[in-house]
């Protein structure tokens, strides 16, 4: 049985769709899973034991130059891939316009959600195949609800399987001597980044408590937001630019993490760390970071909250924050992870 799981971005994502994949595997241990993935998030896919192998997409930067032979080439070079196997399902678990379109590529038989459940209108109309799923509902049930029912299996809901917390992480030789935590202080929205000065705090406690912090980065913006903290305290290490295996592996070998709401976040979780991760204009009962050592802090007493907008309407024109994450404070942001790493510590005994 071959299977071809189209799930494009993003970081996050992806990662709650790794049960899905472990649903599938456990269920069709037989079975070859394929994975097309987009190229800054390729190496997601290969972290599953399951996944046989990776197929690339690269349409952000295509979108930026449709019309230079190097474009063509790439897109040439993925549709023979996408047609040079018949699969006997192919699973779009991303349901917008261009992943059903290399769904409507691939060779076999075309799955996804039914009319009314897909992320964008009329997609549903790609697939010879479909299935009712709620939307309003965490999304990692909802990607292993999706799958079970086009592939007609169960699964246990305490079943739960992020194969990265069983994976071997290599030491990483940008590990402090002294314990440490990760501090994820960017986000995609400038909105879901907790204030400057939260994290100052934060880092104080880490101070006192002995642990050196890592900041870990993935493009200029957030180097220069990892910089501006480091620059205020004496016990955080801004990274150097580091692919996603090398953040893992110090995500891995860490004491813990405290994030925003990321895609940085729902790695820690899945590798099993303890993780606080904390929500304004997101929904924490929907896409929560989650594993067996993860809380999620959510401000309250707002009458905005989850409002998904990627900037605050309620803050002042000289906030870079918003304002329902300014109401979410240090000393609870670090007692939620105490207690995590008390927990986790209490199972190693």
């Amino acid at each position: 049985m071959r299977i071809l799981i189209v799930k494009l971005t993003s970081m996050g994502d992806l990662i709650q769709a790794l049960p899905a994949i472990s649903d599938l595997a456990c269920q069709f241990p037989e079975a070859k899973i394929d994975w097309v993935v987009d190229k800054n998030f390729s190496e997601i896919p290969s972290w599953h034991p399951a996944v046989a192998n990776t197929l690339i997409t690269n349409h952000r930067e295509w979108s930026k130059r449709p019309f230079a032979p190097a474009t063509w080439r790439e897109i040439r070079a993925l549709i023979g891939r996408l047609r040079a196997i018949s699969y006997d399902q192919v699973l779009d678990l991303q349901t917008n316009y261009k992943s059903a379109l290399i769904t409507r590529i691939a060779r076999g038989r075309r799955c996804g959600p039914a009319r009314g459940c897909t992320a964008e209108p009329l997609v549903h109309l790609f697939y010879q195949q479909t299935t009712q799923v709620a939307r309003q509902q965490p999304a990692i049930n909802r990607l292993r609800e999706l799958s079970s029912r086009l592939l007609n299996y169960s699964y246990k809901d305490a079943g739960m399987d992020f194969p990265l917390a069983h994976k071997a992480w290599p030491a990483s030789s940008h590990m402090p001597d002294a314990p440490y935590l990760v501090f994820v202080t960017n986000a995609s929205w400038p909105n879901k980044r907790l204030p400057l000065a939260t994290w100052v705090a934060l880092a104080d406690y880490a101070a006192a408590a002995g642990y050196r912090v890592l900041l870990p980065w993935g493009n200029r913006v957030e180097q220069q937001l990892a910089s501006r903290l480091a620059a205020k305290v004496d016990n955080a290490q801004v990274l150097p630019g580091l692919n996603l295996s090398e953040i893992a592996s110090l995500l891995f070998h860490s004491d813990g993490a405290i994030c925003n709401d990321t895609g940085l976040a729902h790695l820690a979780a899945a590798l099993g760390r303890p993780t606080v991760t904390a929500y304004g204009p997101t929904d924490p009962g929907l896409i929560a970071a989650t594993g067996p050592h993860a809380s999620q802090v959510q401000a309250t007493n707002w009458q905005c909250l989850a409002c998904y907008k990627r900037s605050c309407a309620k803050n002042p024109a000289d906030r870079e924050w918003a304002v329902c994450l300014e109401r979410i404070a240090a000393p609870q942001l670090w007692s939620t992870l105490q207690e995590q790493i008390k927990a986790a510590a209490q199972l190693l005994r």
